[in-house]
């Protein structure tokens, strides 16, 4: 009797296990989706500007613009004025001239028009009897070089390279500031009114 009670409870234990391997949860592992979303944002270069005066960047190997070139001038002669600008190429190179004075001496200095460094510079007396004070030049109300050259190219029906301008005051036409713009090709020179944009002569 007892041998069959052993045999009764060994059986009823393996029902029990039999009972508990059946309820035994596998977890699933979910698929991996293997695409990926590409967030790099595309960058666009800018093109570079093909007018030479204005909208200055000398990362991209644009030109200064005149106020750009007048501005680094005045950080090194802050109390100097300035009453002419030329601008010009020698070399392959574009670069601005600018002339000023101040008291007894006259300060010129030559900047690069694409890296704004100033690559001369010539000090020397100043006769105070050479300019009056309505010679120097006042930037405020001036037309932009580039709007003086294409103003120059109309008035000679011509789409020439520019060769180089000359911004100043004198007593020609009554110290009012002026363009001077020579193009490559051409022996005539236009002059603009610097402030109303006119075509003051072509010579």
């Amino acid at each position: 009797m007892k041998k069959w009670k052993m045999l009764s409870l060994v059986g009823l234990s393996g029902l029990v296990l039999a009972a508990c391997g059946d309820n035994t949860e596998t977890t699933e592992t979910p698929p991996t989706d293997d695409t990926t979303t590409d967030t790099t944002t595309e960058t666009s270069s800018v093109p570079d500007d093909t007018g030479v005066m204005d909208d200055s960047n000398s990362e991209t190997g644009e030109t200064l613009s005149l106020q750009d070139a007048v501005d680094i001038y005045m950080r090194e002669y802050p109390d100097a004025q300035i009453h002419k600008v030329d601008f010009d190429e020698d070399s392959g190179k574009w670069s601005y001239e600018i002339e000023g004075v101040f008291e007894n001496r006259e300060y010129d200095a030559e900047i690069d028009a694409v890296s704004g460094d100033i690559i001369k510079v010539d000090e020397d007396d100043h006769d105070d009897n050479e300019h009056n004070d309505d010679e120097y030049l006042n930037f405020d109300n001036l037309i932009t070089p580039t709007e003086a050259v294409e103003i120059a190219k109309t008035a000679l029906a011509d789409d020439s390279e520019l060769e180089g301008w000359e911004l100043d005051a004198d007593d020609d036409h009554n110290n009012r500031a002026k363009y001077d713009i020579e193009f490559q090709g051409h022996d005539r020179d236009v002059r603009v009114d610097a402030e109303t944009g006119e075509v003051l002569e072509i010579d």
